[in-house]
């Protein structure tokens, strides 16, 4: 009979620069309205070999198993990460998903997309009313708008091309680890 495999385990007490990477991963996930906390859980699992439980991530990052709980149920929500096997005490393990332009793709659609086309739309209100004379004293500059508008139109391009790119087979983000 073969001996268990034995995979490092991870260790931020350790290795501070895992920690420190992890804390930047969480840093640059907050600008996409994501908690610093839940990228850094991402982050450990997506660099395990081996599936955490709640209870590991728990020690893992010194926090609560609660709030471990809370953003695992998110976590799960935007598919970022999986449920995995069970652990061989019957305590569920979670993953990274490892095609990562899925929920990249999801937060974008579900979010992103939907704020983009509103401001696009209450852009094209503005301008058909801008023209009115303003009782408010206000005055809307009609040049800086359509810039506005212009700069608008360039980002839903720049948008809509990062969709086009993250919708293809074999981009780079939608490798699995077994492809790397």
């Amino acid at each position: 009979m073969k001996p268990p495999i034995r995979h490092p385990r991870l260790n931020p007490a350790r290795d501070p620069e895992l920690q420190q990477f992890a804390a930047h991963i969480g840093k640059f996930i907050e600008y996409w309205g994501f908690k610093s906390v839940q990228g850094k859980i991402w982050c450990y699992l997506y660099l395990s070999k081996t599936p955490l439980s709640s209870i590991e991530i728990s020690k893992l990052l010194k926090i609560s198993p609660a709030l471990v709980t809370q953003s695992v149920k998110i976590l799960l929500d935007y598919e970022v990460i999986h449920r995995a096997d069970k652990g061989a005490n019957g305590v569920l393990r979670f993953t990274a998903n490892p095609n990562i332009s899925e929920p990249i793709l999801k937060v974008l659609m579900g979010r992103e997309q939907k704020i983009l086309e509103q401001i696009n739309h209450l852009g094209a209100e503005l301008t058909k009313v801008s023209t009115q004379e303003s009782t408010s004293g206000y005055a809307l500059d009609q040049q800086k708008l359509a810039q506005l508008q212009q700069w608008i139109g360039f980002a839903s391009m720049i948008f809509e091309s990062a969709i086009v790119l993250l919708s293809q087979e074999g981009n780079p983000l939608s490798n699995s680890s077994a492809d790397l």
